[in-house]
């Protein structure tokens, strides 16, 4: 199988809402680190942050370079 190192996922998606993607991630890949995105501020993200190790958020817009530090932050 492929191992993955983050996930980067936007809060605001057609079909499937960010947490929605985020429990089926979750359900394949156990522990994953996941950066949220969003430009609406942090909402019911704040109760996630709590529950689940390895994750964190990040606002739009960004700079590549607040990218690169949140992946950094993250990442092991």
């Amino acid at each position: 199988g492929k191992a993955y190192r983050a996930v980067l996922l936007d809060m605001t998606m057609p079909r499937m809402g960010g947490l929605e993607s985020f429990e089926t991630i979750r359900r394949i890949v156990p522990g994953v680190p996941v950066l949220f995105i969003s430009g609406y501020g942090k909402g019911n993200l704040k109760e996630a942050l709590r529950k689940f190790p390895h994750i964190s958020y990040l606002p739009k817009p960004f700079k590549v370079e607040q990218l690169l530090a949140a992946l950094d932050e993250l990442l092991p």
